[in-house]
């Protein structure tokens, strides 16, 4: 990866500024003395974080310091400084030492970050195959030590860092916090990841009135931002069906909603159910539209706004790009229907496509005045040459928008 990066990390416990990684790598001579950075996340987009965001812009990586029983964690490694040879080229590798709690010892060794790799004045590297720990059912509780050794194949200097994570005593749901709020928990996740809270917010929401009225068109964000967790965070299932079992009412459809949608992602999420939560399960996928390939609806566009929220993933952003490509050449067609003097009952397609484009431009306009990482991700889509010219000045459109501007 050749890219100049300044690196944000933003810990469970406040905002922690990494943009010293940058100025290193902007200093560095050829033969610089070997550094490197080494994050714990379970903020599982971040590989598109790093990658998606356009050259000189700070993307915003999220580091943790406990996890869950179960959970996984991954390690990032970046590094700064390492020399390179008479063409320019860097190698660089690494070892991974896990100390146990208990005294036990894992270790990998020769991991390959650059492979006489050409690289660019001010690079950091960033190897694309990640390191990423979870502990199993007889691992014990307590801290746990990640040592990282990287070796610079070049000028033949090694370092070694040290990272710990402390794995809980428990992946039990977690109490809310007083005066949480739900919708703004899983809008804002995809940057304090804590998957310990999402059964009991799911709860929360089910008690919401205004939002089950809305029926299922109105549950997208919801569903996509659920089945994406309970991919990422599989240990969190048992707890799910557990609580399915003995709920009731709103609380037991929404979870029924829930499943139904996590098991078009992945049947085996509900293949062992008890016979009446199946059954429960299969009345709500009944419920939900049946939809393969890009988004049609508004509904399915929240879909992939949950996914987004769900770990700051570059795909649904990009699926909605994807959808304002399609749909340009039918702008100005719903405002063409509206001034019909007599309308058909049924709009035509054309007119479809338009109003979902006005969607899809509007969602991206709100969101990216909210969202740094949406606008980072428009950014470099903007940049991309195989995006067309005509998207791209619909992105400048969507970047330039502000609150209160219609």
């Amino acid at each position: 990866m050749q890219r100049f990066r300044f690196l944000l990390g933003l810990a469970l416990t406040g905002f922690v500024s990494l943009a010293s990684i940058g100025a290193a790598a902007e200093n560095a001579p050829a033969a610089a003395i070997l550094d490197f950075d080494v994050l714990t996340s379970v903020q599982y987009g971040h590989t598109d974080i790093y990658y998606h965001t356009p050259p000189g812009v700070t993307p915003v990586l999220a580091r943790t310091k406990e996890i869950a029983p179960g959970q996984r964690v991954d390690l990032l490694l970046v590094v700064s400084r390492f020399a390179t040879d008479a063409a320019d080229r860097a190698s660089v590798s690494y070892d991974l030492t896990v100390r146990y709690p208990d005294g036990r010892v894992q270790a990998s060794t020769a991991n390959v970050v650059a492979a006489q790799l050409k690289v660019q004045p001010h690079t950091l590297l960033f190897p694309r195959k990640l390191q990423a720990f979870a502990t199993a059912l007889t691992d014990p509780f307590g801290a746990y030590q990640f040592e990282v050794t990287v070796h610079d194949g070049v000028s033949g200097q090694s370092r070694t860092k040290t990272v710990s994570v402390e794995v809980a005593n428990s992946n039990r749901p977690l109490p809310l916090p007083e005066n949480f709020d739900a919708n703004e928990w899983i809008a804002r996740y995809y940057l304090r990841p804590e998957p310990r809270f999402a059964l009991p917010a799911l709860e929360a929401l089910s008690r919401n009135p205004a939002l089950l009225a809305k029926g299922v068109d109105g549950l997208g964000t919801i569903l996509g931002f659920y089945g994406q967790v309970l991919v990422d965070n599989p240990w969190l299932l048992p707890w799910f069906k557990q609580w399915f079992l003995s709920s009731e009412g709103d609380e037991r459809h929404l979870l029924a909603l829930v499943f139904a949608h996590a098991q078009r992602i992945n049947p085996a999420m509900t293949a062992d159910l008890i016979f009446s939560s199946r059954k429960a399960v299969a009345a709500a996928s009944r419920e939900l539209p049946v939809h393969a390939g890009p988004p049609e609806t508004s509904s399915q566009l929240d879909m992939l706004w949950g996914r987004f929220y769900a770990g700051g993933y570059f795909g649904p952003i990009e699926a909605m790009v994807e959808v304002v490509g399609h749909d340009l050449p039918y702008a100005g067609q719903l405002d063409a229907f509206r001034q019909l003097a007599h309308p058909p009952a049924t709009p035509p397609p054309e007119v479809m496509k338009s109003a979902l484009l006005n969607a899809t431009l509007w969602s991206l306009r709100l969101n990216a005045a909210q969202h740094k990482l949406v606008r980072d991700y428009l950014g470099y889509l903007q940049q991309t040459p195989e995006t067309p010219p005509a998207v791209k000045a619909a992105l400048a459109g969507v970047l330039a928008w502000k609150p209160g501007a219609f």
